[in-house]
């Protein structure tokens, strides 16, 4: 007589393998540390992705602040008896807001002009609030 195939055989078995209540130790760990590290590298590639938009958009925001406070500062250079006004901080307003970004304040100091912008972005699924801060002008 010959056994079908998947029968377990007296003597044949000795560790029940073909038990399925038989299964024990570490049989199956494998799927499950693959289903992990791959997890894994999923939330580090989301993490890495928004740490690498923040960084992108930082840089954007403060070439934008840049550019808004040496418009300021073109409109404030002018002979030190003329009152240049809302002038400057009406040119940075201007600018910023053509790039999609607000001011938050705008400050002249002479022929410097100060700005500071905001911009809301969303990094990964979550809201924030990002600063930038420029002046422009001769200086001291």
């Amino acid at each position: 007589m010959i056994p079908e195939q998947g029968a377990a055989t007296a003597g044949s078995d000795p560790e029940g393998a073909g038990d399925p209540r038989a299964l024990c130790g570490e049989h199956g760990s494998g799927t499950i540390n693959s289903v992990a590290l791959i997890l894994l590298a999923l939330a580090l590639a989301v993490v890495l992705g928004g740490v690498g938009t923040a960084h992108r958009e930082q840089a954007r925001l403060q070439a934008v602040a840049d550019l808004a406070a040496l418009a300021g500062a073109e409109q404030s250079a002018t002979a030190p008896w003329e009152d240049v006004g809302e002038r400057p901080c009406a040119a940075a307003s201007s600018v910023a807001a053509a790039n999609g970004v607000a001011l938050q304040s705008c400050d002249v100091r002479g022929s410097d002009c100060l700005v500071v912008a905001t911009q809301s972005v969303r990094i990964a699924g979550i809201s924030t609030i990002l600063h930038a801060n420029a002046r422009a002008g001769p200086g001291s």
